[in-house]
């Protein structure tokens, strides 16, 4: 059947629901900052140094790698849990950063009529010896919600790529 403007039938690339989406924790954030810390928003950012090389009487262009260094924001909503302060405790210690590896899993999806979640790709970044460097807290009159920024820095990242699975496998028993 043709387009009645005259178009190119378009066809479905993929679908994922806004509720299906998924950012948990794991390693030793796992207890920390689960379900129930309410996180809104998690932003990290990692790059690397490069510097640019000119060569007098020469065309060439050379690159030379540094260090890399990455950064993160958690946004939450301070709310019931008491976990908190553990995480600053183990997070905010410079002397502990060691031992501070998070997994980041992100995922989409779509749920079925049932309430089961079907399979989506997912990915999973391992960012290693992270510290806490920053705290904010901020209130609104109009709803009197208080929300937290926390600001980490880290040395390294690592992505294991993508994978099929359920977010039902990877957060438990999800409704």
């Amino acid at each position: 059947m043709a387009d009645i403007f005259n178009k190119t039938s378009n066809r479905l690339g993929g679908a994922w629901s806004a509720d299906g989406a998924a950012v948990s924790f794991s390693g030793q954030a796992a207890g920390l900052l689960g379900v129930g810390m309410i996180v809104q928003q998690v932003n990290v950012g990692y790059q690397q140094q490069v510097t640019r090389l000119y060569e007098i009487g020469s065309n060439m262009t050379y690159y030379v790698a540094g260090r890399v260094q990455g950064n993160m924001t958690i946004g939450r909503v301070v709310g019931p849990g008491v976990v908190m302060s553990a995480f600053y405790t183990a997070f905010g210690d410079v002397c502990n950063a060691a031992n501070n590896t998070l997994n980041l899993y992100i995922g989409t999806g779509c749920r079925s009529s049932g309430g089961v979640t079907a399979q989506f790709t997912n990915a999973r970044f391992t960012i290693s010896y992270a510290v806490l460097i920053s705290v904010g807290i901020s209130v609104g009159a109009m709803d009197m919600v208080i929300n937290e920024q926390l600001q980490l820095m880290f040395i390294n990242m690592a992505s294991s790529g993508g994978a099929t699975n359920s977010l039902g496998n990877v957060l438990g028993n999800v409704a």
